[in-house]
């Protein structure tokens, strides 16, 4: 008895492959598990970024679903065309070698699998670790949706024009995409720290506040130093983009009208326990561009925590409900 028949088992008769196999009902919860887990992941990561919004995420529901839906269906369509052609069955690899012969069909599954790999490297190590898995839960519904849609789309033009024209038109687009995307490299985060710096200080606290309690209002007031606002203001947009990927909502800048260099930073967060892991996902790098714009201005900035008091709370839980 071989290795191999010891680890796998021995080898079945053909005319003992029917009694292996199972039927439609108990075929489609196992083997299309993981097909829901993949289509399931991404979306589930999308509603997560919206929930600290709160009542302003609500709008944000029914275009998210109604992509997942619109994706799902060219799924769908895209699958068909792949049965239509190989109704007893062909997966990637016979659909490439019998329409571009073996060589080639190797090297196109190569130079995919170094492309995804690429790419997928390149988000992780571009990613803070706080965010590293929604990040890339929506990186690989992107990716996915695009190959999908690509099939659709490509398996359109082959079945109308023809295979050569599909292969001519998709070398085309190959060739003028290099110069067209030479400018966008894929983020290797060199010389970007993105470990926590921590250097915010934790609040003092007049009492106790509930997780849950919010939201919360944090203004920071900047006196700049100088008379061109132009440099404090584009530094501080980096800011607010930071701000933003932390957790904040509602960011703007404002100008006081009564004194000539006077701003004020204002952002909500969604709720107390938010902002707590908002101080804990500023990184190093952050720090930096923070250190660059303290250069920019007159003393230390004043910073103000505010929250929501009860009857605004009860107010706004109340309009969500009736939103809901």
């Amino acid at each position: 008895m071989s290795v191999l028949d010891i680890v796998l088992g021995k080898r079945l008769a053909t005319l003992d492959e029917r009694a292996e196999q199972i039927g439609t009902a108990s075929g489609i919860p196992i083997f299309g598990l993981d097909a829901l887990s993949s289509a399931a992941y991404g979306p589930e990561a999308a509603l997560t970024l919206l929930i600290p919004l709160g009542a302003l995420g609500i709008s944000y529901i029914v275009p998210v679903s109604a992509s997942i839906i619109v994706l799902l269906t060219i799924v769908y369509f895209s699958y068909r065309q792949t049965i239509a052609a190989y109704p007893n069955g062909g997966g990637s690899y016979t659909v490439a070698k019998d329409n571009l012969g073996q060589a080639s069909a190797l090297l196109a599954g190569a130079a995919w699998t170094i492309v995804l790999s690429s790419l997928y490297v390149s988000a992780q190590i571009a990613l803070p670790a706080w965010v590293r898995a929604r990040g890339l839960a929506i990186f690989l519904t992107v990716i996915f949706g695009s190959v999908t849609l690509g099939s659709l789309v490509w398996g359109e033009i082959a079945t109308t024009e023809g295979l050569s024209i599909a292969h001519f038109a998709a070398a085309v687009g190959a060739l003028l995409a290099i110069p067209l995307t030479w400018r966008w490299k894929l983020q290797s985060a060199a010389g970007i720290d993105l470990s926590p710096s921590m250097h915010w200080r934790a609040p003092i606290l007049a009492r106790q506040l509930e997780d849950e309690n919010g939201p919360v209002l944090v203004t920071v007031k900047y006196r700049i130093a100088g008379e061109d606002p132009a440099p404090f203001l584009s530094a501080i947009e980096d800011i607010g983009d930071q701000r933003r990927r932390d957790g904040a909502y509602a960011w703007g800048i404002f100008e006081d009208v009564a004194e000539k260099g006077l701003f004020l930073e204002t952002f909500l967060i969604e709720n107390w326990l938010e902002a707590r892991h908002l101080r804990e996902r500023v990184t190093n790098a952050d720090r930096l561009r923070e250190n660059y714009v303290r250069g920019l201005i007159e003393g230390a900035p004043d910073i103000t925590l505010m929250i929501a008091s009860d009857l605004h709370r009860r107010a706004s839980n109340r309009a969500c409900v009736a939103a809901a």
